[in-house]
């Protein structure tokens, strides 16, 4: 009875271990260049140079096809396949990930980043236009997992695409928040920034600078407008539905779900565009659209 007790306890930790270790393991991804040149990478992370415009993009691949672009969590990833022309503006990729615990594919462009990890050969670099194949040897089980999508509406894009944006149920109320509909607005800035002192310069007690150019952006849940010489803000909650139109998508309809509508007009004047693009989630991922894509936003 002992022995059989003790089998049992011996078991009982190896399947403990092998559970610890078959989560813990280590991704490798066997990754092929344009040149033809394989090589397999461990601990493999995407690196920044990602626009700001893109909200939390950090460790995210951006592919962006003609209308939007949708933003995919390294972890989430299973492979990329270049199938393009070979010219910087035609390259294609097709992506394969999983999302919401559903594996999704994606054809598009990559935004021009480094991918950086570890080889047999020490610390291993290669930028995305130099990128022919990725695949990863294993897929953790926790990105299967089936999470639900609450779909708040749908986005209708200038090539008759329709995407339908809600949010991911992810257990926390503020990660649903983080993930809701949202406009981005930007300004851009310039600054002095101080230049190291040389010797000169302390003799002459001087201080040299250089002008730097940056960018701000805010995300928010309602649109901002001019009517006649007035202005005007809506929450999102508040509306049934916004039409684009005219030059640059600045003429806007807006409908309330109470039924009212109106003619407006995007504000935009010198350094700050006040509607740039909207961010959200839908069936492909998180998702970017410029406002020059976007034909109609209808809320349910």
């Amino acid at each position: 009875m002992k022995k059989l007790f003790s089998l049992h306890s011996i078991l009982l930790i190896l399947v403990f271990f092998s559970v610890i270790y078959g989560q813990t393991m280590e991704r490798t991804a066997v990754i092929v260049d344009q040149s033809g040149m394989s090589t397999e990478v461990k601990n493999l992370s995407i690196g920044a140079g990602q626009p700001a415009k893109y909200y939390e993009a950090y460790g995210k691949l951006v592919v962006f096809t003609e209308t939007f672009d949708v933003l995919i969590p390294g972890s989430n990833l299973i492979s990329i396949e270049y199938i393009g022309d070979g010219t910087k503006n035609k390259r294609i990729f097709d992506v394969s990930y999983f999302w919401i615990g559903v594996k999704k594919m994606i054809s598009g462009n990559l935004i021009d980043i480094s991918l950086t990890g570890q080889s047999d050969f020490g610390s291993f670099s290669i930028s995305s236009n130099e990128l022919k194949q990725l695949r990863f040897s294993q897929v953790s089980d926790k990105i299967k997992q089936k999470e639900e999508f609450h779909s708040n509406g749908y986005i209708t894009l200038s090539d008759g695409t329709k995407l339908e944006f809600g949010d991911r149920s992810t257990g926390t109320s503020f990660t649903q928040k983080k993930y809701t509909l949202k406009r981005h607005t930007y300004y851009s800035y310039r600054y002095k920034n101080p230049l190291p002192q040389n010797a000169k310069d302390m003799m002459l007690k001087q201080q040299r600078f250089e002008w730097v150019s940056g960018v701000k952006s805010g995300y928010y849940e309602s649109i901002a407008f001019d009517r006649g010489k007035s202005q005007g803000l809506v929450e999102f909650k508040d509306l049934k539905s916004i039409e684009f139109e005219g030059e640059n998508n600045r003429n806007i309809i807006i409908t309330l779900k109470n039924g009212n509508s109106t003619k407006a007009i995007i504000n935009e004047s010198g350094n700050v565009k006040d509607f740039d693009g909207l961010i959200g989630v839908c069936g492909k991922g998180e998702f970017y659209i410029e406002r020059k894509n976007i034909r109609i936003v209808y809320f349910y």
